[in-house]
C-alpha cells in the first residue's frame, strides 16, 4: 500500500510541520504545558504525568496515538486545571508553603507527595517544567490540607 493524498497537491499550501505548529497552537480550555520528550517516554507516560488521554495528547499534536516520539520533540498538553495562579483559601484548608528543594526531587516527585499538579507548579512558581530543579532552590505551592494525610 502507498499513501496518497486525498485532496489535489495544490491545495496543501502549509508543509507538515507548518500544519503540525498551527494544530498546537490551536487554543483550548485549561492551561497549555510545552512538554519536551525525554528518553524513554511515550504517549503514555506524558498522558499519566499529566492526567490526560493519549488519543487527546497525540491530536493536540497533529500525530496518532502510535506515532514514534523523538527525544527532545516539543509536545502541546492541556491540562484541565483552570484554578486560579494564587487560590485564595476561604475555607481555611489550602495553606501557602515554601518547599526547598531537595536532591534527587524532581517536579513530579513534589507534586504526588503534595499531591498537586506539576502544571500548577510550573504556574505558581513562573518556571520551565524542562528545567532541573537545583538543591536549595526555593518553590511556593498552595497545598490543600485535608488531602495530605492519608
Amino acid at each position: 500500500m502507498i499513501p496518497v493524498a486525498s485532496k489535489d497537491l495544490s491545495a496543501y499550501t502549509q508543509s507538515a510541520d507548518s500544519r503540525r505548529e498551527k494544530k498546537q497552537n490551536t487554543e483550548r480550555s485549561g492551561n497549555r504545558i510545552e512538554h519536551i520528550v525525554a528518553a524513554g517516554e511515550s504517549f503514555w507516560t506524558i498522558g499519566r504525568r499529566y492526567d490526560v488521554g493519549i488519543r487527546e495528547l497525540a491530536a493536540w499534536n497533529g500525530m496518532a496515538p502510535r506515532d514514534t516520539l523523538s527525544i527532545g520533540q516539543k509536545l502541546v498538553v492541556w491540562t484541565r486545571q483552570t484554578t486560579p495562579a494564587k487560590p485564595i483559601a476561604s475555607n481555611g484548608k489550602t495553606r501557602k508553603l515554601n518547599y526547598t528543594v531537595r536532591r534527587g526531587d524532581s517536579l513530579y516527585l513534589i507534586a504526588i507527595r503534595f499531591r498537586i499538579t506539576i502544571g500548577d507548579l510550573v504556574r505558581w512558581n513562573k518556571i520551565d517544567e524542562t528545567k532541573i530543579l537545583r538543591p536549595g532552590q526555593k518553590l511556593t505551592m498552595y497545598v490543600d490540607v485535608t488531602a495530605q494525610s492519608g
